[in-house]
């Protein structure tokens, strides 16, 4: 028995022992406490955090004033009042309407023109906006604009909240540091489109479920399935969201500490979480059309789009489907439109099938080089010291979204697509100033890299204004377009930015070919056509989408817009613009004496 004892106590010596020696390891490797300016930034982050968020919201409706109505815009918004005022989901249901329906709450008591709303075609519908309300047409899009800037920037105090949860208040400064100076945040934030929604969404749902892994309660269930819904209400592109939950329930039951709860109680937990997702989602989507056009059989969408089309051919197919026929038509419209895209175009080649790599050369080529900077610091601090809650419910969604996009699409018409891994990216940039950093984290040598390289985003932010749409960083050498273009762009935004060019330069008029259907005469730009394959002398100024080849509509000067093919201005190649305008715009001076072919 007295040997038994001494076992004992040796044993449990030699643990207190090795204890010590683990405890004098980590205390050796981390700082004891937080550093006092941790502490003194913790007290005044209210202060801080305000001040962030007001910045961003500057940049982004200062910005989005000099910035004329875009290609998606221009039937977004009408199709978001007529939504409101006529209950006609059929009007551009290749997106779901939730954020054209939030856009388009400024509409409600403004006074217009309504001649609009009788036109199903969503074109037709955005030109009669835009005729019948041209003299306050600017000022309109701004107002709703504000209601896009207002949700990214209550996206920004989300990605501020999330990091500071899991890094602590000098973290979640820094990630929101890093999203309020991002170019491309700022430049989507200001639009009337889906993106930001859609980036917004997606973060919130992820954060949902790190939420419900903290806890599992009814509030966290209900609050998961919310999101999920609404999310599903934003863009298809959060349809990605469905595969990903199970995966993240799996990575998360798989990574959980052995001492949380056994197997059977966290795949029924699964389970539930799987059920709650999927009845919010058909319950919310039903709500978000107002239970229209619902109940219909799943072969009464003709279509060879799959899933779809397998479900129609199935012995279900005269089932009723649970979702409304706008969702699933818009699905399917949306399959087929990015199957049919027949000009996409990188580093100065041309495909109709696009490219694998895509997002990642056009993300090192429009991310500036701090936060490529920043990204590579925060991988290394994350090897450094491994967290299962960023890697779980951050590097998973963001790797999942990254490569669905690279992958499974072929839709590679710019950065924009992949915008909800930017926020994300956001808060895991926290890791980089944790509460007790690991060496050499902690060190001033390492505090001051991460202060200048966000110094350097702020300037490059300030620098960008207001053409954040069209930012490139140093890799394009400047000529950004000679890579990317599309809406990385040009996206038909700079009316007015032609109009005071114009105005500076003394010239009162000019031949003219613009993305898009917005007419610049809306915006004081006296012009002429640019006719397809017509060749001329004098002032010339071409949209670099048409410029490169890119087959699209250019309005033209007192009728209709009109198709442009292919090559349409191949003539232009063989002159040197004379000055770039904006970000999507190249100015030509032809001598008269030029012999044209």
């Amino acid at each position: 028995m007295r040997e038994e004892t001494q076992v004992a106590g040796s044993r449990a010596a030699g643990s207190r022992a090795a204890g010590s020696r683990a405890a004098g390891s980590r205390a050796d490797d981390s700082c004891a406490t937080e550093p006092r300016w941790h502490a003194w930034l913790a007290r005044r982050q209210v202060l801080v955090v305000a001040g962030l968020l007001a910045v961003f919201f500057l940049q982004v409706v200062l910005s989005a004033r000099l910035m004329s109505v875009t290609v998606d815009e221009f039937a977004h918004l009408p199709a978001g009042y007529i939504y409101w005022k006529r209950g006609d989901f059929a009007v551009y249901h290749r997106n779901p309407p939730l954020i054209k329906l939030w856009a388009a709450l400024p509409l409600l008591r403004s006074g217009l023109d309504t001649e609009f709303t009788n036109r199903h075609d969503l074109w037709l519908a955005g030109g009669d906006f835009m005729t019948g309300n041209a003299a306050d047409y600017h000022a309109l899009y701004m107002r709703c604009r504000i209601m896009i800037a207002l949700l990214a920037t209550a996206l920004g105090y989300l990605v501020f909240r999330w990091s500071r949860e899991l890094f602590g208040v000098v973290g979640g400064l820094l990630s929101l540091a890093v999203y309020a100076f991002s170019p491309d945040l700022i430049a989507h934030s200001g639009l009337v489109t889906t993106d930001l929604g859609a980036a917004a969404m997606y973060t919130l749902a992820c954060y949902a479920l790190f939420k419900l892994d903290e806890k599992w309660s009814a509030w966290r269930f209900a609050f998961v399935g919310l999101v999920f819904g609404l999310a599903m209400l934003t863009k298809f592109s959060c349809l990605a969201l469905l595969p990903l939950a199970p995966l993240v329930l799996v990575v998360a039951a798989l990574t959980r500490p052995p001492e949380r709860p056994v197997w059977r109680k966290v795949l029924a937990r699964g389970a539930i979480t799987l059920g709650v997702i999927a009845a919010s989602c058909v319950l919310i989507i039903n709500a978000g059309y107002g239970f229209k056009g619902r109940l219909k059989p799943w072969r009464s969408f003709d279509t060879d789009i799959e899933p779809l089309a397998a479900v129609a051919a199935s012995p279900v197919g005269g089932l009723p489907a649970p979702f409304p026929e706008h969702f699933l038509g818009g699905l399917v419209e949306q399959k087929e439109a990015s199957n049919g895209k027949d000009f996409q175009y990188l580093l100065g080649e041309r495909s109709k099938g696009g490219w694998w790599y895509y997002y990642v050369i056009a993300f090192l080529l429009k991310a500036p080089l701090a936060v490529l900077a920043l990204l590579g610091l925060a991988v290394y601090a994350g090897v450094r010291r491994p967290d299962r809650r960023v890697c779980v419910f951050i590097v998973v969604p963001a790797a999942f979204f990254f490569v669905l996009f690279s992958v499974a699409t072929r839709v590679n018409t710019g950065l924009r697509y992949v915008l909800p891994v930017l926020p994300l990216m956001c808060v895991s940039f926290g890791v980089l100033v944790p509460r007790q950093a690991p060496r050499p984290l902690g060190r001033p040598v390492w505090l001051v890299a991460v202060g200048a390289l966000v110094a350097w985003l702020a300037v490059e932010s300030a620098i960008a204004f207001p053409h954040y749409l069209a930012y490139f960083n140093q890799f394009a050498g400047g000529r950004g377009e000679r890579y990317l273009i599309d809406s990385n762009c040009d996206w038909g935004q700079d009316h007015i930015t032609l109009r005071r060019f114009m105005k500076r330069q003394g010239l009162g008029r000019v031949h003219l070919a613009t993305m898009g259907r917005v007419d610049p005469v809306v915006y004081g730009v006296e012009y002429d056509t640019l006719w397809p394959n017509t060749p001329v002398t004098g002032h010339v100024v071409i949209s670099i989408n048409l410029y490169e080849g890119h087959a699209y509509v250019t309005p033209t000067s007192g009728g209709k817009p009109i198709r442009v093919p292919e090559d349409s201005y191949a003539w232009l190649q063989e002159h040197e613009p004379v000055h770039r305008i904006g970000g999507s715009l190249y100015y030509f001076h032809i001598p008269e004496d030029t012999v044209l072919d």
